[in-house]
């Protein structure tokens, strides 16, 4: 992980440094690309300076397709379909807890390819699912999984689109226990990394969260809540910058700690040039006076801000890299993410 996130991205990290893995402590992370998890490990190991204090582990709850075999044919997007087929027999499931991931998943939603796993191999492809490979349907859920249907079987499905009962019963009682799995860690005092939106953003914005977290955080009681923002700026020359940013820990509000989690993560989103650039543009408004206005809030707000911000020709410097940057590579769809980023990290 070290070596991918350095060499991949220019990493910059705020308030990190001296983070140790407390008992019973519950680190929680804006999820914004799949590169999230390198990036953070990275910087955890970096952070709290694991080389010296071997004893320092952690544990990370992970989306579950992860342990299933086909993941690395059917999750990387623009696989040349060879390069499925080869990859589609790896499975890593049984080695991730070695190195203390935990899977978890939902009780009404999977991937096809899950689904098609936990049914008999001799079991009849519903119409509406066999629809989803084309014109080379496979007849049996065992025919189905193969590589060459790999992106086919990575497509989200629920109890409409695969309404196969065996396999929703399998789920239910799989996801109570990978969710059980998770609650007695927390409550053992072992410290856990989540990612409480479960997925990528979608369109920029900080949530919303998983249904789960807020009965996880109640059942498993951790002692503090840390939380931690990644942040993307691709408006540089080069490597794109990723700021990784940790506000101070918290004590759950038990009352409606998925309402505390989401706040936090909001604030715990850094003052980039390219979200503040992105979201002046598309409002109207003058990108250098948003940029000194951002800037000016972050302390009252208890935001980390972009080092090169921090002083008024750094941001005539960073404004001009921006806009030049953006006129070759960028598109309005990229503005509009980064625009979203910066509005949605300053909502209620």
């Amino acid at each position: 992980m070290q070596p991918y996130a350095r060499l991949a991205f220019r990493i910059e990290s705020h308030g990190t440094d001296g983070f140790h893995f407390d008992p019973g402590l519950l680190v929680v992370v804006t999820h914004r690309a799949e590169t999230d998890p390198p990036i953070l490990i990275a910087e955890l190991y970096r952070a709290a300076r694991i080389w010296a204090d071997a004893g320092q582990r952690l544990h990370f709850a992970a989306r579950d397709d992860m342990f299933e075999r086909g993941f690395f044919a059917g999750f990387p997007p623009r696989l040349p379909q060879p390069a499925r087929r080869l990859l589609f027999p790896i499975e890593i499931g049984r080695y991730l807890p070695m190195v203390r991931v935990h899977p978890i998943g939902s009780a009404v939603r999977m991937k096809l390819g899950q689904a098609l796993l936990r049914v008999e191999p001799r079991t009849p492809l519903p119409p509406v699912v066999a629809e989803r490979f084309g014109s080379r349907r496979p007849r049996t859920a065992g025919a189905a999984l193969s590589g060459e249907f790999a992106v086919a079987l990575w497509q989200d499905v629920d109890r409409e689109s695969f309404p196969v009962a065996e396999a929703w019963a399998y789920r239910a009682a799989e996801a109570r226990a990978q969710f059980q799995t998770l609650v007695e860690l927390m409550r053992a005092g072992e410290p856990l990394v989540i990612f409480p939106e479960g997925k990528p953003s979608p369109d920029g914005a900080v949530g919303p969260l998983q249904r789960g977290i807020r009965l996880l955080i109640r059942r498993g009681r951790p002692a503090r809540i840390s939380p931690w923002a990644i942040a993307y700026d691709p408006l540089v020359r080069g490597r794109r910058k990723a700021l990784v940013s940790l506000r101070p820990q918290v004590v759950p509000e038990l009352e409606d700690p998925e309402a505390q989690v989401l706040s936090e993560l909001k604030l715990a989103m850094p003052v980039t040039c390219g979200s503040v650039v992105a979201h002046a543009l598309g409002t109207g408004h003058d990108p250098a006076a948003a940029l000194d206005a951002a800037v000016a809030a972050a302390p009252g707000e208890g935001r980390h801000v972009e080092r090169a911000l921090e002083t008024r020709e750094g941001r005539r410097a960073r404004l001009a890299e921006c806009r030049s940057t953006f006129s070759r590579k960028g598109s309005g769809a990229l503005l509009e993410r980064l625009a979203r980023e910066y509005a949605s990290a300053r909502e209620p």
